[in-house]
Parts: C-alpha cells; sequence; structure tokens
C-alpha cells in the first residue's frame, strides 16, 4: 500500500450503521445495571476535615482581624482627615492626607500583600506535600 492508497481510503466517507439489534441490547443492558441494586465496590472518599479545618479557622480569624482593623482605624481615619482637608488646600491628595494615615495605609496594604503570600506559599507547600509519593 503506497500513499496514494492510503490517502484514498482516508478520503473515503463510509457510513457505519450498527447492526440490528445492537442499540436495543446496549439499552437493555444499561437498564438492568441501572435497576440492580449492587452495592458500591469502593465508599466515596471523605472530605478530610481534619487537614482542612485548621487552615480555615486560620483564614476566618484572620479576616475577622483585618476587618476588625480596617473598621477601627476607619472611624478614627475619617476625623483627622477632615480637620487636615480645612486647613489645607484643594488639588493635591497627598498634601490633604496626613502622613500617618499614608503609613498607616501603606501598613495595612503590606499586611495584606504578606497574608496573599503566605497563603500562597502554604497552599503550594500543602499541595507538594500531598502530591509527592510516600514510600
Amino acid at each position: 500500500m503506497n500513499d496514494r492508497d492510503l490517502d484514498r481510503v482516508l478520503r473515503e466517507r463510509e457510513e457505519i450503521v450498527p447492526s440490528s439489534g445492537f442499540v436495543a441490547s446496549v439499552m437493555e443492558a444499561v437498564q438492568q445495571e441501572a435497576s440492580a441494586s449492587a452495592p458500591i465496590p469502593f465508599p466515596p472518599i471523605p472530605f478530610p476535615w481534619k487537614r482542612a479545618l485548621p487552615g480555615l479557622m486560620a483564614s476566618v480569624a484572620l479576616a475577622v482581624g483585618l476587618i476588625v482593623r480596617w473598621v477601627s482605624s476607619g472611624a478614627h481615619g475619617n476625623a483627622s482627615v477632615g480637620s487636615a482637608t480645612a486647613a489645607l488646600p484643594a488639588g493635591n491628595l497627598f498634601a490633604m492626607l496626613p502622613h500617618e494615615q499614608i503609613a498607616a495605609s501603606t501598613l495595612l496594604a503590606l499586611e495584606w500583600s504578606a497574608l496573599a503570600l503566605l497563603v500562597s506559599f502554604a497552599a503550594a507547600w500543602f499541595s507538594m506535600k500531598i502530591a509527592t509519593v510516600r514510600e
């Protein structure tokens, strides 16, 4: 068989039709399997709550702590910004904000970034730990 013969065979589209009764017999076998109350050979794998709960609790605690800190700093920050804007000319945003609030905002951004890096590193480390084969 040369390339021309192979190309000719591949170009020809032959309709494949199942033999008579094939579809009916397959559907009958599927219905029998579905109706049979055979026990499941293996029980489903349970979710590892013992491993997931500490990370979930730590994430919730960090999120609540950051929200509480954000809310408590927001109440004090609004009063200082309001008093600072009355004395300063408008137009320059950095001139309106007190330096303490800029430092606090930067620190908060760094905390969120550190938390995101820590969670990403922990997730990667944990997945690598699970994926390694124990011998």
